[in-house]
């Protein structure tokens, strides 16, 4: 595992804290969203792909929502992660990132338990709301 998978500038999370796993190949971007969700009060884990994630995930990490890139280098993409998700950890919630034309539907055709779509660019506020949204959902679910 590389340093962007175990990369956290805060501690443990406090119980009761949401956790959110950002995934991104790009560091600048990845690192921006990391540090707005952490001001947010979000305990945030970082992996720089979907394998990295996968990885992070496996090892029972504590993950309340995935928020990841659709398009990452490697063999494992947004909709490949949301998917291993899906089956091996359902409680988890993924959100993702696109600013490709397409990605909408085809986000639909993953399934009932499809991930939510969020347009590239974004505004940091909805982004926020939209993860709030999600982890709501999980904690009644």
């Amino acid at each position: 595992m590389t340093e962007a998978a175990t990369q956290s500038a805060e501690p443990e999370p406090s119980p009761g804290r949401p956790v959110v796993l950002v995934v991104d190949d790009e560091i600048l971007l990845r690192s921006v969203v990391a540090e707005y969700l952490r001001d947010a009060g979000i305990h945030v884990v970082e992996a720089a792909n979907g394998r990295e994630a996968i990885t992070v995930l496996a090892a029972g990490e504590a993950v309340d929502v995935v928020f990841s890139d659709v398009r990452m280098p490697g063999d494992v993409s947004g909709y490949d992660l949301a998917e291993w998700v899906r089956i091996n950890r359902p409680a988890v919630r993924v959100l993702l990132a696109s600013g490709y034309v397409g990605a909408a539907s085809r986000s639909r055709r993953v399934g009932d338990n499809a991930p939510t779509l969020l347009p590239k660019p974004f505004d940091y506020e909805l982004l926020l709301q939209q993860l709030r949204g999600l982890i709501g959902r999980r904690d009644s679910a």
